[in-house]
């Protein structure tokens, strides 16, 4: 399901820890470590074994400091540009 939403957007290379996509229209940008993306590919191409223990072994290995305001330990990163976006005069719409 992630990577259907990663592969609707358009793709963005902000971070190498990152698959991720920008809605422009909405400026919103979602996304899913490569790591964990990488090993669900894997798993989708048969490799099953272990899957649970890999996932959790990556996950381990943390949020990094600069992506605490947009990442969760789920592996998924979910950002926007706050000041551009509170800014807007969305009443018209």
């Amino acid at each position: 399901m992630g990577e259907i939403v990663i592969a609707t957007g358009t793709p963005q290379v902000r971070d190498q820890r990152y698959l991720t996509s920008h809605f422009g229209l909405l400026n919103f940008r979602v996304g899913l470590r490569r790591d964990v993306a990488a090993r669900v590919g894997q798993a989708s191409e048969g490799q099953l074994s272990g899957l649970y223990d890999s996932i959790v072994e990556l996950l381990d290995a943390g949020i990094e400091p600069d992506e605490a305001a947009t990442a969760f330990p789920d592996g998924t990163l979910v950002g926007s540009d706050w000041t551009d976006d509170i800014s807007l005069n969305d009443w018209r719409f």
